[in-house]
């Protein structure tokens, strides 16, 4: 499945943790139009993103055992919200 995404890119290839990261970001920008976040949540999510774009790879099982904690510090539906957005897309 990524053999064409990564093969055919004309910039750096899209692996499947940045495919990932991608669809956290679309998942957080989906639930804060419908419940917007606080500061001290924003802080938190932006930490949480930025931490994971410094991991560079990582599996896709490491992503959700890191995001499973972080997000549950932030709303527990956040991570099923991506969980279920990741596994129709990714899978």
């Amino acid at each position: 499945m990524f053999s064409f995404v990564v093969g055919n890119s004309a910039c750096e290839p899209v692996t499947p943790f940045r495919l990932a990261l991608y669809l956290l970001i679309q998942t957080l920008d989906s639930h804060h139009r419908l419940f917007p976040f606080t500061s001290k949540q924003l802080v938190m999510l932006s930490s949480v993103v930025f931490a994971l774009l410094r991991a560079v790879n990582l599996s896709y099982v490491e992503l959700c055992s890191a995001l499973q904690t972080a997000l549950g510090y932030v709303d527990k539906e956040l991570f099923v919200k991506f969980k279920k957005r990741s596994l129709l897309k990714l899978f």
